[in-house]
């Protein structure tokens, strides 16, 4: 099992090395109809999505984001 804690302390600037930040690209610009199949199976694919999203697409500091782990739902 990987820690994922790793995903949530890696600085923002940095999630876009990930190679699920260019498949969410792709499909924002339409050369993708969906995310690959399993996405959302992989906590750390969650992680460096939700975070790219919340914080460097809207631009929300850490502390505007409440803290939600699968667990809470």
């Amino acid at each position: 099992m990987t820690d994922t804690n790793e995903y949530r302390t890696i600085p923002c600037y940095e999630l876009e090395q990930f190679p699920i930040i260019g498949v969410y690209k792709e499909l924002l610009a339409g050369k993708r109809k969906a995310l690959p199949a399993g996405t959302w199976e992989k906590d750390e694919n969650v992680i460096i999505l939700v975070r790219y999203v919340l914080e460097v697409q809207l631009g929300l500091s850490r502390e505007q984001i409440p803290k939600i782990n699968k667990h809470e739902c």
